[in-house]
């Protein structure tokens, strides 16, 4: 982060003047991408402060999941793609940086050192809104030149995720070159790119690929799938499609709820099944007391048949054909 210029030290002159505000900092490890991601907690509470209460988090510009993922699919060309690291690309004002400090201690314990955020992080309240508030107006900025790229931009985007679809090849390569220049002269970089046409991946370069996808000879061997804001994507032959890597929990309450909940379904493909597994977890709220007590047999019975088919979840493909 500190090479990146995403943190920067503390200068000596001015480690005591002025408000300034410590954040919390911790790691978070993330198996699949087997990348480590440091975490700020704007949250905690110093002498009943805490940073989040002090910021707005200004308009919501973020646009509809469940419009973005029934615009997806509404030609017959598809296209996914990710902003490299967003949050850290946007400037925060140097009068402002010291409401962002952390501290770091070096491996050997020998020496803690005071840094700052010179960029925004996760964890903050306003900083979804400003770096959304940026992408929409570089896009803005862009729209006479390039309309169908800015309008990508603005109406596509889920954040950093950006998901469209086209009528043919000679579109999406356009597109896809159109949106990289605009972001790249506000030094964002367009990457992790993945789509449904072999001629599309074909066009863009292996380094800005999605990961699955760079080692892959797109002549012989078939397309991997991705995933796109939390959904499975078989990009090969188009179809939506479900897994099932839910923990184990106990027969209670409490476990049914987080099993329940960790199945993700925006579109609601999965209504007839979630249905039952909500049902039962009504009737544990009605006839259960506490949380962490189990469930009574007859329901206890019931949930464990329902359980018993989550396994059929990726057996279920959904095509996602053009209307």
């Amino acid at each position: 982060m500190i090479d990146n210029g995403h943190a920067e030290p503390v200068a000596e002159s001015t480690a005591e003047t002025g408000q300034v505000w410590y954040l919390p900092h911790f790691s978070v490890y993330h198996p699949k991408k087997g990348k480590i991601r440091v975490v700020f907690d704007a949250s905690v509470h110093f002498q009943n402060k805490y940073l989040n209460e002090e910021l707005l988090p200004g308009q919501d510009h973020i646009n509809s999941l469940v419009g973005i993922l029934l615009r997806f699919r509404t030609k017959p060309i598809a296209l996914s793609c990710d902003i490299q690291k967003m949050f850290l690309n946007f400037k925060v004002t140097t009068e402002h940086r010291d409401y962002l400090r952390f501290l770091w201690v070096n491996p050997n314990l020998s020496e803690v050192k005071e840094y700052r955020m010179t960029a925004h992080l996760f964890g903050a309240t306003s900083f979804p809104g400003v770096a959304t508030f940026a992408l929409r107006k570089l896009a803005t900025q862009n729209s006479s030149k390039n309309p169908e790229a800015s309008a990508f931009i603005t109406k596509n985007f889920y954040v950093d995720d950006g998901l469209a679809s086209v009528a043919s090849v000679p579109e999406a390569i356009k597109l896809i070159g159109d949106a990289t220049k605009i972001c790249a002269d506000a030094n964002l970089r367009l990457h992790k790119f993945a789509s449904n046409n072999r001629d599309v991946l074909k066009s863009i370069p292996i380094t800005e690929r999605a990961s699955e996808t760079q080692g892959l000879d797109l002549y012989k061997e078939k397309l991997p799938a991705k995933r796109t804001l939390g959904l499975e994507w078989r990009t090969d032959d188009d179809c939506f499609t479900f897994s099932n890597n839910l923990t184990k929990k106990p027969n209670t309450r409490r476990g049914i709820l987080s099993v329940v909940s960790q199945i993700y379904d925006p579109l609601g493909l999965l209504t007839p099944f979630l249905l039952q597994g909500k049902m039962i977890m009504q009737r544990a709220c009605k006839e259960s007391e506490k949380w962490d007590d189990d469930v009574p047999e007859d329901i206890t019975n019931d949930w464990n048949r329902w359980k018993s088919q989550l396994d059929e979840l990726q057996d279920i493909s959904i095509p996602v054909l053009p209307v």
